[in-house]
């Protein structure tokens, strides 16, 4: 498959080389894997705050240039496609924002062919479920550093628009490698389910998987969101 980015990736030796082949097939992976262990801010439970940052999209001013036109997603006349810029920070509050529902936090890149092939499931399952008690995020890990966020934002919202992506769409302003250092990620795709009070459940990723078989599936996320909506905060 191809690769995250233009750059050479390398993975430390001290991972098998069967994880190697793995991870090439399972995903993209940044251009070195972090080292596992401590949790991220955003694997315990969040802080409230409104998002802020840049709307790509709509009427709200950008911090840089891009593209300002709403896009309608097919069958919901209200919904725009948007796409926001945030960093870390703002990713959290957006997260946070979203208390009370079920949050399903999709991290994925346009260069990334596993991601992108999943990622209409992501769609599927906030119309499955509905607004009311889940909240679908895409997190585009496609900035890498060179240049400026906004630069990427054509080419994801031209993706996001395509597929109907009518909830909240982030691109990241921080660099694709600091994302992974942060959410202790070796690979994407990977799902982070949140629960109604705004703690993380699950992360499914693809790390320790060995073929394609034992690969997660958008199945076993809806499954969980399934048992987490009857929950109560």
């Amino acid at each position: 498959m191809e690769p995250h980015s233009s750059r050479q990736h390398v993975v430390r030796s001290g991972f098998a080389a069967g994880w190697i082949a793995c991870a090439l097939a399972a995903g993209c992976a940044p251009s070195e894997p972090t080292p596992r262990g401590t949790k991220s801010p955003s694997e315990n439970r969040l802080g409230e705050g409104d998002p802020d940052g840049s709307r790509i999209g709509s009427k709200a001013p950008a911090v840089e240039s891009a593209p300002a036109a709403a896009t309608k997603a097919p069958g919901d006349d209200d919904a725009p496609v948007e796409l926001k810029i945030l960093d870390f920070a703002g990713i959290e509050r957006l997260v946070a924002g979203h208390r009370g529902r079920v949050v399903v936090m999709d991290a994925w890149s346009t260069s990334c062919l596993p991601c992108v092939k999943e990622f209409p499931h992501l769609v599927e399952l906030q119309s499955h479920f509905g607004r009311a008690d889940v909240a679908c995020v895409s997190l585009s890990f496609d900035y890498e550093g060179l240049g400026k966020p906004a630069d990427e934002a054509p080419r994801v919202l031209k993706f996001l628009r395509a597929k109907g992506a009518a909830f909240d769409n982030i691109l990241s302003s921080d660099a694709s490698d600091d994302l992974y250092r942060r959410f202790h990620l070796t690979s994407i795709p990977a799902v982070f389910v949140f629960d109604r009070s705004g703690e993380l459940r699950k992360r499914f990723d693809n790390e320790a998987a060995r073929s394609e078989a034992e690969m997660f599936t958008y199945e076993q996320v809806s499954a969980l969101v399934a048992e987490l909506v009857k929950e109560t905060p």
